[in-house]
């Protein structure tokens, strides 16, 4: 009698206890677990710190729990189809984790992200393995979006800060030695220019400040041009080089259009998946806004 009243005790418990992690203190109920109130507004804290907000609007708020909601149920599954995780991994993230000047209820929040995110990526790879994308299917693609490999044409300048009264003399000089000016633009000026000079992008005509567009579009490679005005000062600069426009041809671009529409055809299956989540786990929503 005293067993059978102990296995009734336990179960008493075990009741109250699920009652609990269901009550006041979760924000939805996914199957079985629950979504913790104490996770939902760390999340909703840093959804807003990522917008700029102090706190987040209404709708704002239904669309983090959605999202929380859509995780659990891929979590779930994942491991309820045993799908495994890199162990390594994980221990590397809470190692990163430890360090961090975080709350204890934050760093609660994301040692479980982090086992979430782990179980998510693993069923977002054997989904993605499964995926077949035929050569049709990428020349088609880039026929109909033709105009997404299609490149304009970009320039490579050096840049040189003059004083505004030394420009008519300056470019009298660097242009009788175009190869001058290239020295003092990639060693005899400031750290910050030096470093854009020796990185200096091939860039189109629109990232470029409206004066110096202008000329750019007659300019002679070699020559230095100048002076232009800008917010950050009175500049020479020379074309060390120009690209015309082009249409990248579809061997250059086929494994970068396999890629996208290899992730276009994952996030259609998941979005499937959640779909058929939806209808068969019972999601019960606490929260209100």
């Amino acid at each position: 009698m005293k067993r059978l009243d102990s296995i009734v005790l336990i179960i008493l418990l075990l009741a109250f206890l699920s009652a609990c992690s269901k009550g006041k203190d979760v924000v939805a109920v996914v199957g079985s677990q629950g979504i913790l109130a104490e996770d939902f507004e760390i999340a909703s804290k840093r959804k807003a710190s990522l917008l700029g907000k102090e706190s987040l609007a209404r709708e704002e708020k239904v669309e983090v729990l959605n999202a929380m909601i859509e995780r659990e149920l891929l979590f779930q599954f994942a491991k309820k189809k045993g799908f495994e995780i890199d162990k390594v991994k994980m221990e590397e993230e809470l190692r990163k984790l430890s360090r961090g000047d975080i709350s204890g209820s934050e760093k609660r929040f994301l040692k479980r992200e982090i086992e979430k995110n782990l179980y998510i990526d693993s069923l977002r790879d054997s989904i993605r393995k499964e995926i077949q994308i035929s050569q049709d299917d990428i020349a088609s693609y880039y026929r109909k979006n033709l105009r997404d490999f299609t490149e304009p044409e970009t320039y490579k300048v050096y840049l040189l800060k003059i004083k505004e009264s030394d420009a008519h003399h300056l470019l009298e000089v660097f242009n009788k030695d175009p190869d001058s000016f290239d020295k003092v633009a990639l060693e005899n000026v400031p750290p910050d220019i030096k470093e854009l000079n020796r990185n200096a992008p091939y860039t189109p005509l629109e990232g470029f400040p409206d004066e110096m567009a202008d000329i750019l579009k007659k300019a002679e490679v070699k020559r230095i041009y100048g002076p232009v005005k800008t917010k950050r000062g009175v500049f020479l600069f020379k074309l060390v080089d120009k690209r015309s426009a082009r249409t990248r041809p579809l061997s250059e671009v086929s494994r970068e259009i396999e890629h996208l529409l290899i992730e276009k055809e994952l996030e259609k299956r998941l979005k499937g998946l959640l779909s058929e989540l939806r209808k068969t786990v019972k999601i019960e929503i606490k929260a209100t806004f």
